[in-house]
């Protein structure tokens, strides 16, 4: 008779979605366990496998106050313009500083953070204060080269512009086709030198992902699809056009992943299929689990049953879950399968499971 080999791994991925770039951290955690130690021909067998999407928001935030006045903010990079650590300080949280933004004429410098790494879904908000010229923006998604061009990457941007009307719109850039696409236009009063605190959220994927804008606090554009995919890319702050923009108490949050998560399991050799929980596509030894979305936190059981069908092997179980990422794999605890010997090679006694 052989023993119970425990195995219980979480398997943590990191997958770059760009070179170079900081990754998202796509979490799935698989363990597997049997529900017996020994077993002989005949015997039945249970595997049980949890699988939880360990994912959760993740938040960078900047208010500037630990930077040096004149001086660029640490933790960002930028295209182009002048930016610098000002004496000044935005309505939502207290301090001394912010970042400025200088950009000349007909230019569009970025400024994007480095912490957040790649975003999917999620939202930049910032306190913005156009002290000179009429726009600031922020930024989603940016995919491309951070180098002094004019526009140098397709991204999701939020425009506020110094105005009472039609004046502040959620947008995308084409880089492919070098267009810009207004996806939808609302007013508010935006009054030049004064402080407003403005969200800019992004929400799905492919040509579904939605873009939403609230200033102060209100709503002023609805979610409402952009019908132009960007998969991932970095989150920042412009200043557009000739304009000098604040900005201040910056945060950007990427929401936790929800995968489409495939679960496999593979029988070994000398254990024959008898059934499962939930309803499993079954080719000859695989059973496969189509879970469909799988959202943060949510987690579940699966269980699949065979019975021995070999004497004096080792049965142990793999597992996989796929959440299109690298693949998570694990081996159940291993079942050393054995029966009594016949005392003489031909002579059996009924109802005895016998290894000869």
């Amino acid at each position: 008779m052989g023993r119970l080999k425990s195995f219980a791994y979480l398997f943590s991925f990191l997958y770059a979605f760009l070179p170079g770039a900081s990754p998202l951290s796509a979490q799935i955690s698989l363990t597997k366990s049997v529900n017996v130690s020994t077993a002989s021909s005949g015997s039945p067998i249970t595997y049980i496998l949890n699988y939880t999407n360990t994912n959760t928001n993740t938040t960078c935030s900047d208010t500037f106050e630990g930077d040096t006045l004149g001086a660029q903010p640490t933790g960002w990079t930028n295209s182009g313009g002048t930016w610098t650590t000002v004496a000044d300080n935005g309505p939502s949280d207290p301090g001394t500083k912010a970042v400025q933004g200088v950009a000349a004429a007909n230019t569009f410098p970025n400024f994007l953070n480095t912490c957040a790494g790649q975003v999917g879904d999620g939202s930049i908000q910032s306190d913005m204060k156009i002290t000179a010229g009429t726009t600031g923006v922020l930024l989603w998604r940016f995919t491309g080269a951070n180098t002094p061009t004019v526009v140098n990457g397709s991204n999701y941007q939020a425009l506020i512009v110094a105005g009472t009307t039609n004046n502040v719109s959620v947008n995308y850039y084409d880089f492919g086709t070098a267009t810009f696409h207004t996806v939808a236009t609302a007013s508010f009063t935006i009054a030049t030198g004064t402080w407003y605190t403005v969200l800019f959220q992004v929400v799905g994927s492919g040509t579904t992902a939605t873009l939403a804008l609230s200033i102060n606090g209100t709503q002023v554009i609805a979610p409402t699809a952009a019908n132009f995919a960007i998969g991932s890319g970095f989150a920042g702050l412009q200043s557009n056009n000739g304009s000098t923009v604040e900005f201040d108490n910056v945060s950007i949050v990427k929401s936790a992943q929800t995968y489409n998560v495939t679960v496999t399991d593979t029988l070994p050799t000398g254990l024959t299929y008898v059934s499962a929980s939930g309803a499993p596509a079954v080719t000859a030894q695989q059973v496969v689990w189509s879970l469909g979305n799988l959202a943060s936190g949510a987690s579940g059981a699966l269980t699949v049953s065979g019975t021995v069908n070999n004497c004096g092997v080792t049965l142990a179980n793999t597992g996989e879950v796929n959440s299109g990422l690298p693949f998570a794999s694990v081996i159940s605890s291993a079942v050393t399968n054995a029966g009594p010997k016949a005392p003489v090679p031909g002579k059996f006694l009924p109802g005895v499971n016998w290894c000869v």
